[in-house]
């Protein structure tokens, strides 16, 4: 019951553009991100500042410039996000889930 409690609902995108994109910063309801899980495969965009990302129990300190990949259905989580861009993709539109949490950095 604990896992579903965090699901997030809302509808992103649809079949014929299966995308949705927001800007977070400190003006933005989601600046503080509480764990969360959705249906969508998620991408951040770190664009300022430092970002704790925690999904399950694996935390990483991005940096500007990092980028992560969050698969669908992952509970995940940050505090005092700064400025990141975040990518919502339909998991029909993906190919293949590659683990949870997938970090890039420079």
């Amino acid at each position: 019951m604990g896992y579903l409690m965090y699901h997030e609902s809302k509808q992103r995108g649809s079949l014929d553009f299966p995308l949705d994109y927001y800007y977070v910063d400190q003006a933005h309801p989601r600046y503080d991100m509480p764990f969360h899980w959705h249906e969508e495969y998620e991408i951040l965009h770190v664009l300022q500042g430092e970002f704790h990302l925690a999904v399950g129990e694996d935390v990483r300190t991005m940096q500007p410039g990092d980028m992560a990949f969050i698969a669908a259905g992952s509970l995940h989580g940050a505090a005092r996000t700064v400025r990141i861009r975040v990518y919502r993709v339909r998991p029909a539109a993906a190919s293949q889930d590659r683990g949870a949490l997938q970090a890039v950095h420079r």
